[in-house]
């Protein structure tokens, strides 16, 4: 049987996840500006692994999520 977290780590873990999110698509806009001068498209796509990492996180949280409940209501 996997570990279970206590749920408000789950949630912090999840909003600490968006609040990154967040941060990455500032930091694309600032990017795509900067553009305007200076052609570099690399940091724009490591800018977007980045929130599709991050996606993934959250991803594997909210089925973890869902295995304790299950186990739970066993």
């Amino acid at each position: 049987m996997a570990e279970l977290r206590k749920k408000s780590d789950l949630q912090n873990e999840i909003i600490n996840c968006f609040t990154e999110i967040e941060n990455l698509c500032e930091e694309g806009i600032t990017q795509t500006k900067e553009l305007a001068t200076i052609d570099d498209t690399t940091n724009i796509s490591d800018t977007a692994d980045k929130i599709f990492e991050k996606i993934d996180e959250i991803r594997d949280l909210l089925f973890e999520i869902e295995e304790t409940f299950e186990e739970y209501e066993e």
